[in-house]
């Protein structure tokens, strides 16, 4: 019994031993968030471009129609501080589009009989940067390399990314609080020959502009 006694005291010792020793240390950890300036992307008349009715009769049977009046609405970005933004444009129809998609036509739905109504084009015009005239940039590979968008080619593809810059120096962005621009869409019919026109056919165009920060 005496022996035991003494094994369990040098025990005892040992275990308050090492749990003075880890009293010895404290962990001490930094966290935080650093996020770029808050931006807000607006477009006149809640980006709704509508249209007339429009007479079956007056569709090309063989051949696309294009509408005769285009819709203009003002595209504005407005941030707290000085960004650096880019955009880009998603079809949320995108596979209802009659015409090549690649070449920068959208989705117009489909008719009753799930056939593609038509496509049409969303252009910007007038870009200007903090209130000056900025020339509209473009990216093909995702931010790697930037290039001045001649103006007359100024179709928002999807897939692409846009911002503006001062000078429209190749890879040349520049920051700015409010970057605005005016969206014109351009519809297209489908031949009358492929759509049911005993119904009335709804156009459906749905696109969504993206904000990102560079």
């Amino acid at each position: 019994m005496k022996l035991a006694s003494k094994m369990f005291a040098l025990t005892a010792l040992a275990v308050a031993c090492s749990a003075a020793s880890a009293q010895q240390t404290a962990p001490l950890t930094v966290t935080g968030n650093i996020t770029p300036p808050a931006c807000t992307a607006s477009m006149s008349n809640d980006g709704a471009f509508k249209y007339a009715d429009t007479d079956a009769s007056s569709l090309n049977d063989t051949t696309t129609t294009s509408l005769p009046n285009s819709r203009t609405a003002t595209f504005n970005i407005s941030c707290l501080s000085a960004a650096q933004v880019a955009w880009t444009i998603v079809d949320n129809r995108q596979d209802s589009s009659y015409l090549t998609s690649d070449t920068g036509y959208l989705g117009l739905g489909k008719d009753s009989d799930g056939n593609k109504i038509g496509s049409y084009l969303v252009r910007m015009s007038q870009p200007f940067l903090d209130g000056a005239a900025a020339y509209a940039m473009r990216s093909t590979n995702n931010g790697a390399t930037w290039a001045y968008l001649e103006r007359a080619n100024y179709i928002m593809r999807p897939a692409n990314l846009y911002s503006y810059s001062k000078t429209g120096n190749a890879n040349t962005l520049d920051k700015g609080s409010v970057f605005s621009a005016n969206i014109v869409v351009y519809p297209t019919i489908a031949p009358k020959s492929t759509l049911n026109t005993s119904n009335a056919i709804d156009m459906d165009g749905s696109a969504t502009i993206n904000l990102s920060y560079l």
